[in-house]
């Protein structure tokens, strides 16, 4: 299939969308339904399938959106600001996989149509999240304070050399655990919710609730899914794993060194764009509206 030029001018935007009461869509209420565990693969071939349609125009877009959050997320101070844009531009991400199927092309501008068309509702949603996260972290360090004051004899011996026993060892895991543990249902209230903020204009309250019960609703599929893209993964490091292997690293191959590093390159952008129109997949395999 030929590539689209991605730069060129669209016809025509966009159409905005309709502007609808909390957790409906017009005379629609959103519902969620429980699909089939194998499910799991079918958003994955179909979010490669959105990718092949326009490779090139894809890679552009994966590649500003980690240019954009990269470049925020590393500066002093400002670094939350890319929590709280990361939903408004994933909102963009899901009208690209959506022009992209059903109109066969997108543009480089749909990225930044969840500043358009609900940005605010967005932007809200990421401060939400940024607040969960610093909430969360704060229970996490007064836990994890409390366990391990609790077995030291006094504050002074945890800063001795030799003050990381075991059985401390042991309680900084449980602690680990604990914060991950507590991230997954964070992670999935906010899994779904700029799609449907910004397909449905539901309330950034009614958006984590359905993306959480729609998450739970469906967690075999996603164990599936979870587990098909860790094989996949694995199966794309073997050639750079090959090329590796034969480099000299006395003498390294330029032309060997460049065909592994362009190779990384392309998986990383194939990867990434996957990840995200295998997530619009599942958005529309899961969610509906029902008059």
């Amino acid at each position: 299939m030929t590539e689209s030029n991605p730069f060129k001018s669209p016809e025509s935007d966009v159409a905005p969308l309709q502007k609808t009461a909390p957790g409906s869509s017009g005379n629609k209420t959103v519902t969620y339904q429980t699909v089939p565990a194998m499910n799991g693969v079918t958003w994955i071939l179909d979010g490669f399938k959105n990718f092949t349609t326009s490779p090139l125009t894809w890679s552009l877009v994966v590649f500003l959106y980690l240019l954009m959050l990269g470049t925020l997320s590393i500066l002093p101070f400002v670094s939350i600001i890319s929590t709280i844009i990361a939903p408004i531009l994933m909102a963009g991400l899901m009208m690209c996989a959506r022009e992209n199927k059903y109109n066969s092309i997108f543009y480089i501008k749909n990225l930044f149509d969840g500043f358009r068309l609900n940005g605010g509702k967005l932007a809200s949603l990421g401060a939400l999240y940024f607040g969960l996260i610093i909430l969360l972290f704060i229970v996490v360090a007064v836990v994890a304070l409390i366990l391990i004051l609790g077995t030291a004899e006094s504050f002074e011996a945890l800063l001795a050399p030799n003050s990381l026993t075991p059985e401390l060892g042991l309680l900084i895991l449980l602690v680990l655990l604990i914060a991950l543990s507590a991230m997954i249902p964070i992670i999935m209230a906010f899994w779904f919710a700029p799609a449907l903020v910004i397909f449905h204009d539901v309330d950034i309250f009614e958006a984590v609730k359905l993306s959480f019960m729609g998450c739970i609703k469906n967690m075999m599929p996603y164990l599936i899914y979870s587990l098909a893209y860790i094989v996949i993964y694995f199966l794309a490091v073997i050639p750079i794993a090959i090329l590796v292997s034969l480099m000299n690293s006395e003498t390294p191959n330029f032309i060997l060194l460049t065909i592994t590093i362009l190779v990384g390159i392309a998986e990383l952008f194939i990867f990434t764009s996957v990840f995200f129109t295998s997530i619009f997949a599942s958005y529309e395999d899961i969610f509906s509206t029902d008059t």
